[in-house]
């Protein structure tokens, strides 16, 4: 791929927003400063002020997550954190329905994330359900083979749809041998295995107070919060934080997956192994990401706008621990397979050889920019995005150095981790589709 072929005009708004690079570090509705205190059993919490509605968000942040699962056990963790999270009782089901009280799991190789959403006015009560059935959970025979029968059909579903099948094969590639590695719904064998011993002695584990932190997103001012949460959080013991086994990456080069479905289009995804989650690493890969995938002037905006090679493609950065990944994932038709593979390697190559112009530079720059500002828009945001930078170990703090740390990065500086990142060695493609072409 020539220079001339991956630059792109830049379009108007697009031109304007570059100028407004030095009031990022003022721009968007941040709350203020959050509240940081530990209830008594050590559990820490932070609350972000946030008044523009009456409901709140609470995240509950478990750390280890899916690398806490034994070698060839995959899927205990979620198991039992499902089992944490089922209401016993049809009248306490009937209440959070009453409330309007919503919550969710989310379980990452790092750690998991529970997140509970209602109206201020129903917190407490809220909370309360919730609470007791995670300090206590009802472990029958029954409930157990329930949840073990609800993950293995959210297994099937990760299997038959194109995206989340290639991102669990980018993760067996990537972090082969290590629990990282395989779904964190388990397997069938897994899954057979898991008793009640095995569920409550993690279950007690994940819910031990130090290895917990709560991220509260409300109109509730502090001390409120404090006297509800010692309520309703003070009743988990005061345990250790759990050390998950490293999930160290594989080394390159990777071989080419294939998955085969029964799909009219054909996914194809290009992967990159990127340097762990830190405060230096993030920005280069935040910014990666949107030069390759965010808005028009993206460089895969050519796959549609010019070439016809996509009906739809995207760029995902995922920070992990032990080592991130950078996903390029694309849709095309079965014929124009390798056609858009080949722009693929076009595209890296001519990253990796030629850099970026500074034009294009400061544009990615003012695109990962706002991305970043996006995380503020409401509670849910806001929580969740301090969430997932609590469980990384950067701390929420890190939301006040981004918009400065990208703002300081140098085209130079830039150009040169493209170079670094962007190698064969670092790659795994796959593709999801028909088996015939």
């Amino acid at each position: 791929m020539s220079r001339s072929n991956a630059v792109f005009r830049l379009p108007a708004p697009l031109l304007a927003a570059l100028a407004l690079l030095p009031l990022w570090a003022r721009a968007g509705s941040w709350p203020e400063a959050p509240a940081r205190f530990e209830l008594e059993n050590g559990l820490a919490v932070i609350c972000f002020a946030d008044g523009n509605s009456s409901n709140s968000v609470v995240q509950i942040l478990v750390n280890g997550g899916q690398r806490l699962d034994a070698p060839g056990q995959p899927g205990l963790a979620c198991l039992a954190l499902n089992l944490s999270l089922q209401v016993p009782e049809p009248q306490d089901v009937r209440r959070l329905m009453e409330m309007g009280a919503v919550h969710a799991l989310a379980v990452f190789p790092d750690y998991a994330l529970i997140t509970i959403q209602c109206q201020s006015v129903f917190l407490e009560e809220t909370l309360k359900l919730l609470t007791r059935q995670m300090a206590a959970p009802l472990l029958t025979g029954l409930r157990i083979d329930a949840a073990k029968a609800r993950l293995k059909n959210l297994l099937k579903q990760e299997r038959e749809r194109p995206l989340e099948a290639m991102r669990l094969a980018q993760r067996q590639a990537f972090f082969a041998g290590s629990a990282a590695a395989g779904s964190v719904f388990g397997n069938d064998a897994s899954l057979a295995a898991f008793g009640k011993k095995e569920i409550s002695a993690l279950q007690r584990s994940l819910f031990a107070a130090k290895n917990i932190v709560l991220l509260v997103a409300s109109d509730m001012n502090a001390a409120a919060l404090r006297e509800m949460l010692a309520g309703s959080f003070g009743r988990f013991p005061a345990g250790p934080m759990q050390v998950a086994p490293p999930a160290a990456p594989a080394p390159g080069p990777f071989p080419t997956g294939r998955v085969t479905l029964q799909t009219s289009q054909v996914l194809v995804t290009a992967a990159f192994l990127l340097p762990a989650a830190s405060r230096e690493s993030m920005i280069p890969a935040a910014l990666l990401e949107a030069l390759l995938g965010k808005g028009v002037a993206s460089r895969l905006w050519a796959l549609r706008s010019r070439h016809d090679l996509a009906y739809a493609f995207d760029a995902e950065y995922t920070a992990l621990k032990q080592g991130s990944l950078l996903s390029i994932a694309l849709k095309t038709s079965p014929a124009r397979l390798e056609e858009a593979r080949a722009f693929l390697d076009a595209l890296f190559a001519d990253l990796r050889e030629n850099g970026v112009s500074a034009t294009e530079f400061a544009a990615a720059q003012a695109v990962a920019g706002t991305e970043f500002l996006k995380n503020g828009e409401s509670k849910n945001q806001i929580s969740i995005f301090a969430a997932h930078l609590e469980g990384l170990g950067l701390g929420a703090g890190f939301m006040d150095e981004f918009i400065s740390r990208l703002q300081c990065l140098t085209l130079a500086e830039f150009n040169l981790y493209l170079k670094r990142v962007l190698q064969s060695q670092n790659r795994f493609d796959a593709a999801a589709g028909p088996g015939n072409e």
